[in-house]
């Protein structure tokens, strides 16, 4: 734990400095009813804001959003990450009211034809937006953070998933429900996932946090995991500057060599926020977009 509390530090310093230096957006949005919620339990967690679809679905889908080191300092912090610093609120609207624009005129955070390309997506097939759950996530590089992880994880599908189904008044099965991450929260994403596939029907993982050594590993994790529940989708996105780039592509050509259904999207940018807000949220709610819209083709 010593040797990745260091990796933590080095490759994401600039990530959690960005974290802390960005300027909080006010929680206010026309096609989420926001929601904080403070799950008793466990003193370590328990924090998460929830946002559910206006109106709500009558069989929505679950989106569970986990958040990088910068915000592990402070449960408010945490749980409103996604939305006051990644850019979620704006996500979520400028993908249901499209065409899509670039909102940051200093840099492309789009590829060439990208824009058209989604548009023609969403004219296609209209984004439907899930239930979003933005749970407050601990720092598992600290002293005993391979306990917390357990925890975190039994916290995640356990009490969690409780509470936001008694709010929404809805359950949600495994094949309505979705986990993915940013950095930290991509590598906890995957950490949980592997522990209980059953309850997830794809994880995402957007500059997911670990080293290129452990790319082999991961993907026999999954390959072992899906074998016993069947096919998930692995949604992989990183940005052309990422540190972890390098990793999350090895994982990639991983999966696919053992036949899993693996998608990666490399797009322009740093890790970080001002490429989160622009398109990296955008692409991982389209990631879980089409990962709910090929279970609900299979379920008819």
């Amino acid at each position: 734990m010593k040797r990745r509390a260091l990796l933590a530090s080095s490759l994401l310093g600039a990530f959690a400095a960005r974290a802390l230096c960005a300027e909080p957006k006010r929680l206010e949005s026309d096609e989420l009813s926001l929601i904080e919620l403070s799950v008793p339990g466990d003193a370590a967690f328990g924090r998460a804001l929830v946002g559910l679809p206006r109106p709500l679905p009558e069989r929505p889908d679950l989106l569970l959003l986990l958040h990088g080191l910068g915000e592990t300092t402070d449960p408010e912090l945490g749980a409103h990450a996604f939305a006051e610093r990644y850019g979620l609120l704006s996500a979520v609207q400028r993908l249901t009211h499209p065409p899509l624009v670039r909102q940051n005129l200093q840099r492309d955070y789009f590829e060439p034809g990208r824009l058209p390309e989604l548009n023609a997506r969403l004219a296609q097939r209209p984004y439907q937006a899930p239930v979003l759950v933005c749970p407050f996530t601990p720092n598992p590089y600290k002293r005993g953070g391979g306990e917390v992880l357990q925890r975190f994880a039994a916290f995640v599908v356990g009490p969690l998933k409780a509470a936001v189904e008694a709010h929404a008044s809805v359950a949600f099965p495994g094949s309505r429900s979705m986990i993915s991450g940013v950095s930290l929260g991509g590598y906890l994403a995957m950490e949980i996932f592997l522990k209980s596939p059953e309850q997830f029907c794809g994880l995402g993982a957007a500059q997911a946090a670990f080293r290129p050594n452990q790319a082999a590993r991961y993907a026999a994790r999954i390959a072992e995991q899906t074998a016993r529940v069947g096919s998930r989708r692995i949604e992989l996105l990183t940005s052309s500057y990422d540190p972890y780039r390098s990793a999350n592509e090895l994982l990639h050509r991983h999966l696919v060599r053992q036949q899993q259904a693996s998608r990666l999207r490399v797009s322009p940018g740093a890790h970080d926020q001002a490429w989160l807000n622009e398109s990296g949220t955008i692409d991982m709610l389209l990631a879980a977009d089409d990962v709910f819209a090929e279970q609900r083709a299979v379920s008819k």
